[in-house]
């Protein structure tokens, strides 16, 4: 890989990654201090929230059903609206009793964003990021919870207070990567000394290819 190339390519990943990455730290600490500290009331209003978005979504699906343009689906629209509405219904009225499937069902999300954090990690590795470790370990603590909750899906104040825990510390190792990463990506720009694994010394990078491939 030529010296520009690899330089481009990473220049790339981290403007694209660092302005997520905040919003994911400030958005996993503030939720992380909610859940600790008030883990009921945010279980109440996540259910709360959830049942308004399913009743209002199965309104205007049901709605959309009976409108005059719309008779041609009616057979296929009228189920998913009747279930979104009698879900939304059961989360605003039996909030706790839902809470155990919808807790098996964020654990998944998690799992699958460990999957996500974890390509993320070797993706840095391959550029040469030197605390790409950091996001590996972020992607095996991430897989971890993601386990933990689906098992004890039922313990839902537990849960909730395992899952605010992790966000939170969760929200501080992007809030350390996101400066790690601005810190890089200054020092590409300026083509200063990186610290990297091996690959990259001087704001560019090593050419791995052999001289006489120009020939």
């Amino acid at each position: 890989m030529k010296k520009q190339e690899v330089k481009d390519n990473m220049k790339k990943l981290f403007q694209s990654g660092k302005t997520w990455v905040l919003i994911a730290a400030v958005a996993g600490i503030v939720l992380g201090v909610i859940m600790l500290a008030n883990p009921t009331g945010f279980e109440n209003m996540f259910c709360l929230i959830l049942g308004i978005t399913l009743i209002l979504f199965g309104v205007i699906s049901l709605v959309q059903v009976f409108r005059e343009e719309a008779r041609s689906l009616r057979f296929g629209g009228t189920v998913p609206g009747v279930l979104s509405l009698a879900t939304g219904l059961a989360f605003c009225l039996k909030p706790q009793a839902m809470l155990g499937l919808v807790w098996f069902l964020v654990g998944v999300v998690i799992l699958i964003d460990a999957v996500y954090k974890l390509e993320h990690a070797f993706t840095m590795k391959l550029f040469g990021f030197t605390y790409w470790w950091i996001s590996l370990l972020e992607a095996i603590l991430t897989m971890i919870l993601a386990v933990v909750v689906m098992i004890i899906s039922d313990h839902v104040s537990q849960v909730t207070r395992i899952s605010g825990g992790f966000l939170l510390a969760n929200g501080v190792f992007d809030l350390v990567e996101f400066i790690l990463l601005m810190k890089a990506t200054k020092f590409v720009k300026n083509g200063a000394p990186i610290e990297t694994s091996g690959t990259l010394h001087d704001g560019s990078a090593t050419d791995l290819t052999d001289p006489r491939d120009d020939r």
